[in-house]
């Protein structure tokens, strides 16, 4: 405040008027208002967070779901082709058996349908004597696969028997060392087999006639 003797610069005054009185209760409700808002908020979140988890679970099972229709039909698929495989290329007994039991069924069948047409004696006589001649030619051909398959798994067997023969093998000596070898040449002249063996690797000095005697 200016008086005598004291000179104030009053260029940058400035009037401050007094903003309306808040009370108590008003602050309070601001802050009520405030908090609301903050909660609206956060349950927005959480919501979003828990639907999130759930449309991941879903998906999920949804996505396993799918798999396990998949790989069900597959195995179904699986298991008509190996019982188709079963009866058109038959190998083992219980394929065998099984053509067997389905002929017998077949045959039963038809009998009982032409012995349900009610036919003549004579064309009764006649249609049995057809179902007759084509079991003979199915039991024919089922005799047939039959030595097909015997010869086919004994071809195999013998295969695996020499694909073991010609994998590469490991001796243990007395001493405790080992040597490895394997067949160099595997030849089938009627039916029978020359090898020529020769050492790969040897763990130890090893004489070559103690292997291989000439």
């Amino acid at each position: 405040m200016a008086r005598p003797g004291l000179q104030l610069d009053s260029s940058r005054d400035r009037v401050l008027t007094p903003r309306p009185y808040t009370s108590s209760e008003a602050v309070g409700q601001q802050r009520c208002a405030a908090a609301q808002t903050i909660q609206r908020y956060c349950r927005g979140w959480l919501a979003r967070l828990r639907a999130t988890a759930l449309w991941h679970i879903k998906a999920e099972r949804d996505s396993f779901l799918a798999n396990a229709a998949t790989q069900h039909e597959e195995a179904a698929a699986a298991d008509r082709k190996h019982e188709v495989e079963r009866r058109i290329h038959p190998l083992e007994k219980s394929d065998f058996a099984l053509l067997s039991s389905e002929l017998e069924a077949w045959r039963q069948q038809q009998t009982a349908a032409i012995k349900a047409a009610k036919l003549d004696p004579r064309e009764e006589q006649a249609a049995l004597q057809l179902l007759l001649a084509k079991e003979t030619r199915l039991l024919q051909t089922l005799d047939r696969l039959r030595v097909n398959a015997r010869e086919e798994v004994k071809a195999r067997k013998t295969e695996k028997e020499l694909s073991s023969l010609s994998l590469p093998k490991t001796w243990t000596l007395t001493n405790g060392k080992k040597v490895g070898w394997q067949h160099l040449l595997v030849r089938t002249i009627s039916r029978q087999l020359v090898f020529a063996v020769a050492p790969v690797s040897c763990l130890s000095a090893v004489n070559y006639q103690v292997l291989c005697p000439h």
